[in-house]
């Protein structure tokens, strides 16, 4: 219940301030061409990937990875978070 009292702050706060910035303007045409090439690429030539390695195992893999390399800042995270609750011992 406080984490969710926190969170909703946060929320609050960052719609607050995201209000007052200005619209973004569109990227130039050539870059836009640009940056679609290269996704069209990357992900084009993805299936190639799936003849060595099914894309599953890769996946489950990826997604392993991720929590292994997060796991560390999420422990402190929590822990400064239960640090901050106020508590008495009699």
């Amino acid at each position: 219940m406080i984490v969710e009292g926190i969170m909703w702050v946060i929320y609050g706060l960052l719609e607050f301030v995201l209000t007052f910035i200005p619209s973004i303007p569109s990227l130039p045409g050539n870059l836009q061409n640009t940056i679609t090439d290269l996704f069209d690429l990357i992900f084009s030539n993805i299936g190639l990937l799936g003849l060595f390695v099914r894309i599953s195992t890769l996946k489950s893999c990826l997604s392993i990875a991720i929590s292994v390399v997060l796991f560390e800042k999420a422990y402190h995270f929590i822990m400064w978070i239960i640090r901050k609750i106020p508590f008495s011992i009699n």
